[in-house]
């Protein structure tokens, strides 16, 4: 039988419900993003071609709008006006008409016309988005002959449109700073069948773009068939690396999607590629609140299942407990009636003796023979027999005084003085003893805090078994030996005799409390139990019991400090 050790139920069954639910928690959530991170690839696959949709309908929108604004301005008879009679009042007409339709389209950077040569004949600006237009002035008007849009455009045939490639402004040779992303439309001018030059509108892309690689879902990049990157929507990543001569960063492989979205437009085709946001750090950012919230109902409902489940094991402690205290006051009953019976022993042959001398001086005295000296010498040995009577009871009583503290004493006296107490009734029933130890031991490594009347009491109880175990068999040359050893740290000792050992029946449960190998001796099978608890739960110690050849040994260990 194990010694009742009471254990903090509450916490273990709180860190047990917590642990739990935690893990059951965190499964869901391991299932549950699994389960979102497949629906969630599918969800983007469609919603990517959703948006690749509604991003090449607005390229194409964004195209046919300057398209139509191109030729009904070729067609527009202010315009027609002008070519057919190019006097100052056509002019101011159409430099009217040019600064009109600017001031309609804030998009709009540049809107020219450029005459069959070349040369710059209107010309409108403006710096930035939705900047009220300038009239630039003649004197400032260029000749655009050697300019690939000019070139070009002067090739197509009527109501063909030019498209330029996306790029930055570049003025003077130079790419103008702030960088502006620029987009040119232009349109060849065809009048009486003679060509008399262009009309190009220069367009400011940058709201464009951006609105092109706007997504919640998505991060977007553009970029032209050589990966040069145009515009993207992840922060940090250089962009127009063509004209800024930067090192592209394109990472195709986190691609959902990737597909064309302007294709072979003045020799480049643009391509636009989708990368999922990383939706799970929106999802724990989501169902982050909803952790905390589930953690802390899950640590109430914890305390409130423990509390009520530890009142379990609480209330089988508190029988258990009852039950140990009514064996423990068994025990001490048993003991007390076997210190009695001791105390008979050794007060047996001292009462013999006065008894002897009170009746020796009773009748020396009816005889008149009883002189001062006899009465002297038997009054002395009454008095030294009596001394001898009450300082037994003084051994006992403090043999079985509980130790509230514990104190440093010398084992070895301490078995001594157990056996001692014992003397008379070995001595009865012819039993020898001897105590054993290295006379090469320093004595002070027998010193040991703890509780000596245990020691004692361990003892005394080893020492009544043996004497029961003689008395049930007809040994002569009976014997016991105690072997002691000690080292740093413990005491060991060995309680040896020869009485025939223990039956092999109940030598496992010779420590169990009502186990009792002397039933017809009225036993009450307390004094192991006792002898292990004191041993095991009170020093921390070990006991066991074994057959040897003739006898029984029993092996304790017992810490010096603990």
């Amino acid at each position: 039988m194990k010694f009742l050790n009471r254990v903090n139920y509450l916490s273990r069954f709180t860190y047990l419900f917590i642990l739990a639910g935690i893990s059951l928690s965190s499964l869901i959530l391991v299932i549950l993003f699994a389960e979102l991170s497949n629906y969630q690839k599918l969800s983007n696959l469609d919603k990517a071609k959703f948006e690749f949709e509604q991003k090449k309908k607005n390229i194409t929108k964004f195209y046919e709008q300057y398209k139509r604004f191109l030729i009904s301005l070729d067609e527009n008879t202010i315009f027609l006006k002008y070519l057919t009679n190019p006097n100052e009042e056509n002019h101011e007409n159409l430099l009217s008409l040019f600064d009109t339709l600017m001031s309609d389209k804030p998009e709009v950077t540049q809107l020219r016309y450029l005459d069959e040569t070349g040369k710059e004949k209107i010309r409108i600006d403006r710096n930035f988005y939705g900047e009220i237009p300038n009239i630039i002035s003649e004197v400032s008007l260029q000749d655009k002959s050697k300019r690939d849009y000019f070139i070009e455009t002067m090739a197509l045939e009527q109501n063909m449109i030019y498209v330029s490639k996306l790029n930055l402004n570049i003025e003077n040779g130079k790419i103008e700073k702030p960088i502006k992303p620029v987009w040119r439309f232009a349109i060849p001018i065809v009048y009486k069948n003679k060509r008399r030059g262009i009309l190009i509108v220069n367009i400011f892309a940058n709201k464009f773009l951006q609105e092109l690689i706007q997504s919640n879902t998505f991060n977007v990049d553009v970029f032209d068939q050589d990966n040069q990157v145009l515009v993207s929507s992840f922060e940090n990543r250089p962009q127009w690396t063509k004209d800024l001569e930067k090192t592209p960063i394109l990472e195709k492989d986190k691609f959902i999607l990737e597909d064309i979205l302007i294709d072979n437009i003045n020799n480049e085709v643009l391509h636009i590629g989708f990368t999922p946001k990383d939706w799970a750090l929106s999802f724990f950012e989501f169902v982050n609140s909803k952790i905390i919230i589930l953690i802390f109902i899950i640590f109430i409902i914890s305390f409130i299942l423990a509390y009520y489940l530890a009142k379990i094991p609480k209330k089988l402690f508190d029988e258990l407990e009852s039950q140990q205290k009514f064996i423990l006051q068994q025990s001490k009953l048993s003991a007390m009636g076997e210190m009695i019976a001791m105390i008979a022993h050794q007060w047996r042959q001292p009462l013999n003796g006065i008894s002897v001398l009170i009746q020796e001086i009773e009748i020396k005295k009816e005889m008149n023979i009883l002189d001062d000296e006899q009465f002297n010498f038997a009054t002395t040995n009454i008095k030294n027999t009596l001394n001898y009577m009450s300082k037994t009871i003084n051994d006992f009583r403090n043999f079985f005084k509980p130790s509230k503290n514990k104190t440093e004493f010398n084992f070895l006296d301490t078995v001594s003085q157990s056996f001692e107490l014992s003397e008379v009734r070995l001595k009865d029933k012819n039993i020898e003893y001897e105590i054993k130890y290295s006379h090469k031991l320093d004595l002070n490594c027998f010193l040991i805090l703890s509780f000596e009347s245990e020691i004692k009491q361990v003892f005394l109880n080893l020492i009544n078994n043996s004497v029961d175990a003689f008395l049930s068999k007809n040994i002569e040359k009976r014997k016991i030996i105690v072997n002691l050893k000690c080292d740093n740290d413990l005491i060991y000792i060995e309680f040896i005799d020869n009485a025939g050992g223990i039956d092999n029946k109940l030598i496992d449960k010779i420590f169990e409390p009502y186990i009792s190998s002397k039933e017809s001796q009225n036993g009450t099978g307390l004094g192991l139990y006792l002898s292990k608890m004191i041993i095991e739960k009170n020093m921390r110690g070990t006991i066991i019991a074994e057959n040897i050849e003739n006898g029984a040994i029993f092996k304790i260990s017992i810490p010096k400090i603990k």
